[in-house]
């Protein structure tokens, strides 16, 4: 995840290095894509929290179809029995009032998903020139990398200097480190596994 003392120097420094042809390496996912990341999740938990909260308002559905309907029920009327569009079941005054409670979601759940539509867009953008730019990054790279002293091979080129790795322990978020000479990294979902000198190991 983004944030933390340093990200912002991670970040800048990311970017000068990126728009001068040689990237900062690293195994996961670099800061901008962090970010990236962080974005299309937080852009997801509001398109569920305002389809929840929708699916309550117009078919009763939970987690929170029950409250709306004890609300909107007309006295008298057992709010189990609600029905979707069965407004001589309904309070009038309560379901209009429910209604002007749902229109903000309406929108923010709209304007979110063409949001959500154009980061997913601009992702897979930014994941296709990554890996062109860096030759070969997390996406080509999802099974074993092999780094040597003095150069480090990806599967596209050859890249020279330290490669970053982030770790997912401890202060991942906020720091990299180096990868030591003559390591294979293995990438794994949410961990990476450094193996010295196992160059005749058979994968």
């Amino acid at each position: 995840m983004p944030g933390g003392r340093g990200f912002s120097a991670a970040v800048r420094a990311y970017v000068a290095s990126f728009l001068t042809g040689e990237p900062e390496q690293y195994v996961g996912h670099n800061p901008l894509a962090r970010m990236g990341v962080t974005l299309l999740l937080l852009l997801l938990l509001i398109q569920v929290i305002t389809g929840l909260v929708l699916a309550g308002t117009d078919l009763y559905w939970p987690p929170f179809g029950s409250l709306f309907a004890q609300w909107v029920a007309a006295p008298g009327v057992d709010p189990g029995t609600l029905q979707p569009g069965a407004s001589d079941l309904a309070d009038k005054l309560a379901y209009q009032a429910m209604r002007n409670f749902r229109g903000p979601f309406v929108e923010v759940h709209e304007i979110t998903f063409y949001v959500l539509a154009a980061a997913i867009i601009g992702h897979i953008g930014a994941v296709v020139i990554t890996e062109l730019r860096e030759g070969g990054s997390i996406t080509s790279c999802s099974q074993v990398t092999k780094f040597s002293a003095g150069s480090h091979q990806t599967h596209r080129r050859t890249l020279e200097g330290q490669p970053y790795a982030t770790c997912p322990w401890g202060e991942s978020s906020r720091r990299t480190d180096r990868v030591g000479p003559k390591a294979e990294v293995t990438l794994a979902i949410r961990h990476v596994r450094l193996v010295p000198d196992a160059e005749d190991a058979d994968y």
